[in-house]
């Protein structure tokens, strides 16, 4: 069964989703570091933490960007 969680306004025209600290604690304690998150669209949204590639590639667009 999916974890339903409501949109909050941030702004004027964004919305976010807010989730627990402890499924960040949960993977902590497994040894990542959650620094970002993907979302997937595809018929539903999905919410995942990117693969180490995945993340090597957000960083390396951040840097590009001059981002955090």
């Amino acid at each position: 069964m999916p974890l339903v969680k409501k949109l909050i306004r941030v702004g004027k025209s964004s919305r976010a989703v807010i989730i627990p600290s402890e499924w960040l604690d949960y993977y902590e304690k497994q040894g990542l570091t959650v620094e970002a998150i993907l979302m997937e669209l595809n018929g539903e949204i999905k919410i995942r933490i990117p693969t180490e590639a995945e993340g090597k590639l957000i960083n390396e667009a951040d840097t590009k960007e001059g981002g955090d």
